[in-house]
Order: structure tokens, then sequence, then C-alpha cells
């Protein structure tokens, strides 16, 4: 239901009527897979000279790699701080799934940003398609030019 639901931009009240349930029930099973959203982002930071170029990312600003879990509803799940600038956002992943810090329970996912990959516990969007909510503000109808980023656009949007 969920993937009908993010692929056809489907309103509750047709997806109640196409699956023969009600809107309670649908809104119930949507939502019970996933789990939230994971993302990392880059924040300054000081480390000791002998560490700065570990640090360092791409454009030469000392930086370290904090990746984060959140629930839908805006609690924080899980943090992984310390990483250094340079490391991409799937290396600090799979160290925090390693160690065993986080785990994905079985049947259940998080959306993730195209800097992750596309399992069965990590929901991707699709590659070289328009993602980001900015790139769908169109004049007009806002028509998608394909199924992929109709996609996208739903997944940017939760």
């Amino acid at each position: 239901m969920f993937f009908y639901v993010v692929g056809h931009g489907v309103p509750t009240g047709a997806l109640a009527k196409h699956f023969q349930h009600s809107s309670q029930t649908i809104s119930h099973y949507v939502n019970i897979d996933a789990l939230g959203a994971i993302d990392g982002t880059h924040i300054p930071t000081n480390v000791a000279i002998d560490d700065q170029s570990h640090f360092r990312n791409r454009k030469q600003v000392i930086m370290q790699n904090v990746m984060v879990v959140v629930s839908f509803d805006g609690l924080f799940q899980y943090a992984c701080v310390g990483w250094e600038g340079s490391a991409p956002d799937m290396k600090v992943l799979r160290w925090a799934i390693s160690r065993g810090e986080f785990v994905v329970p079985l049947g259940k996912y998080f959306l993730v940003d195209a800097g992750y990959a596309n399992t069965s516990s990590f929901l991707a969007p699709y590659r070289g398609h328009m993602y980001h909510i900015s790139s769908f503000r169109r004049p007009g109808n806002g028509c998608y030019e394909n199924k992929q980023d109709k996609f996208n656009h739903r997944h940017a949007q939760l």
C-alpha cells in the first residue's frame, strides 16, 4: 500500500476503496513499515592539527560527517557523530550497522537520500531523476515527466 501511495499519489479515500478497507486501516498500514528517515550532514569542527587532513572535505573545510535517524514524529532515534568530513554517508551507515549500534527491524525500512544504497531496509530515490522539492516547482499543473519523477517527488515530500 505504501508504494501505491508514494508511486501514484493516491489519496487515502481512493486507497480505501481500491483495497476495500477503512481509511483508518489504510493509514495505519501505510505508516507502519516506514520508520522514519536517515540523512547525513557536515558540521564544522575543530580537531588537532595532526587530524585535520582526515576531516577536510572536498571543499577543503574542516568538517565532521554526522548521520542522524529521525522518526516521522520528529524524534531523533540514533545519531552517529565524529566521522571525518570526507567520509561518504553510506560508509557511516555501514559502520553503525556493523557495530550493532543501529538495527533496522525485519520488514521495516527507513527513507534515505541518494547518498545511500537502496536495499530492503533503506528506500532511496531513483538516481538520475529530479529529487529535491525545489526541482518540482513548475508553472502550470506540475506534470511529471515519468513515474520515477513522481516517485522521487513523493519520496522527497516524506
